[in-house]
């Protein structure tokens, strides 16, 4: 009995040594900068303090020949790398972010900035926020809705029922008119629904900057990407996006 124990020990150490030389431990994923975790975790606004810019917009009754009256859009300036939380509401009718469902109102979001003398701009889809709901995940680097969809918010103001979206965003941008510390961002609406005008007030929040941050950031450049290609190896396309899961775990 004891042969056949100290065979037994001999054999499995064997076999854990071989697999020790076979299958080194892969790198784990790097860790995301403190900050921009803090701010991806942290409680929608507002918390207690008036917003850093708000205004409200009227649009009319949606027609196909009057799209012009059931469309609006508001602009304002932010410094880069800035995140902020968009929060939306509208009276009565219900507010979608980038959805035009029929019947709402849609919302969406334009960055334009500059690239050298050249102008440019950026619009998050329903990807990169996740609004799929089939298990699409939102992009640290670009932002996420925080609540309203699928399931609209609602609260009650005398006899109106006010809707609510609100979204969570980062901005990269440029160099936009020359200034080199901020963007231009443009919410459009359009009122979707024909038989009803659409009241739509906004509030921005703006929370921290996180500089080296972004889908051109130093982050993404030289250490997320130089990651996953480290640990594919040479197949590393085909394993980015499991390995890109890996490293998400972080901010769920």
């Amino acid at each position: 009995m004891l042969r056949i124990v100290i065979s037994i020990i001999s054999v499995l150490a064997i076999v854990a040594v071989g697999c020790g030389v076979t299958q080194p431990p892969s790198t784990p994923p790097p860790a995301a900068p403190a900050d921009v975790l803090s701010v991806w975790h942290s409680p929608p606004s507002p918390q207690g303090y008036p917003p850093d810019i708000a205004d409200q917009v009227h649009l009319g009754k949606y027609t196909s020949s009057n799209y012009e009256f059931a469309f609006g859009t508001n602009a304002f300036f932010l410094q880069n790398c800035q995140w902020f939380d968009i929060i939306v509401k509208s009276k009565n009718i219900r507010v979608k972010f980038l959805d035009d469902e029929p019947d709402t109102v849609y919302c969406g979001i334009v960055f334009r900035y500059l690239v050298g003398q050249e102008e440019s701009d950026f619009a998050p889809d329903s990807e990169d926020l996740g609004l799929q709901y089939f298990g699409q995940k939102a992009s640290p680097f670009v932002g996420k809705v925080l609540y309203g969809q699928p399931i609209q918010e609602e609260t009650r103001s005398g006899n109106d029922t006010i809707y609510s979206v609100a979204i969570r965003l980062f901005i990269e941008g440029g160099d936009y008119a020359g200034n080199l510390l901020g963007s231009e961002c443009e919410l459009d609406f359009v009122n979707y629904n024909i038989y009803e005008e659409a009241d739509i007030s906004y509030e921005i929040y703006k929370l921290d900057t996180t500089p080296g941050w972004g889908l051109e950031g130093e982050y993404w450049n030289n250490v997320l990407v130089p990651w996953i290609k480290q640990v594919g190896g040479a197949d590393w396309e085909s394993e980015a996006e499991q390995l890109y899961d890996e490293w998400y775990e972080q901010f769920k």
